[in-house]
Formats: C-alpha cells, structure tokens, sequence
C-alpha cells in the first residue's frame, strides 16, 4: 500500500508504476486520500506492515509514527522516517524545522523502539522495535 495525498503526485506515481512487469504492478495498492486517515482505517482493519515508510508532511510525522506503533507495524517491522535530518536545514522559524526536532524527540523518548540515523542526504532515521 502506497498513500498519496496529491493527485498530481498519484498521477506520476501511477504512470511510473504502469512500466513495472504485470507481476510487480499486481503488487502496489496506490490510494489517493489521507495518509493517516487511511493508516487507522488499515489499522483498525487488522492490516499489519513490514515498513512504514514516512516521507510525508513534516507537522504529522510524530501522528504517522504513532499510528503505526498502534498496530500497524508488525512486530519484526522497521518505520523509515524520511528527511529527518532537514531540522538542521530550515530556516530558524520554519514550522517544518520545529516539527522533525519534535518528532526526534519523540522517538528518542519512546523505550519501546531502539533508532539509527542513516547520514545520506537529508537523513533516513531507521526505527525498531525492541526485541523482548
């Protein structure tokens, strides 16, 4: 499942994904809504993930991160938070600045999850559940 909330995105989307063999295109569910209205849908529907991938809107990162910690995320599943670097980018002020040092925070704080930082342009950070 791939969530898009911009048409003209899904659109692009879409037609990369027509090139793909019929095999792979069978596999890719693009749906063009909400991302975290349809997150608690597929979580209240059961659904679990391997990863999440976040590459959203930075003021909702830490909502995606929690509704995927609320169910979403299988237990030997990884969330891949995009851009989680660029806090260090922004201008001082930016509202997309202030969002991913909270989020940071955020994971940092939460003892169910061990993180890593992957250093590679704007930043990956890798996040897992701890093992029992």
């Amino acid at each position: 499942v791939t969530i898009e909330n911009d048409e003209e995105t899904a659109r692009a989307a879409a037609e990369i994904f027509s090139g793909f063999d019929e095999a792979t295109q069978a596999k890719i569910d693009l749906r063009v809504t909400s991302a975290l209205d349809e997150m608690k849908k597929l979580r209240e529907a059961g659904e679990k993930f391997d990863i999440v991938f976040i590459d959203a809107d930075k003021d909702n990162y830490i909502a995606y991160y929690d509704e995927a910690m609320a169910g979403l995320l299988s237990e030997q599943g990884v969330i891949m938070a995009d851009n989680s670097l660029c806090a260090l980018v922004y201008e001082e002020g930016d509202s997309r600045r202030d969002a991913l040092h909270k989020f940071n925070q955020h994971v940092r704080e939460d003892d169910r999850v061990e993180q890593s930082v992957l250093t590679v342009r704007e930043g990956i950070t890798i996040i897992m559940p701890k093992k029992n």
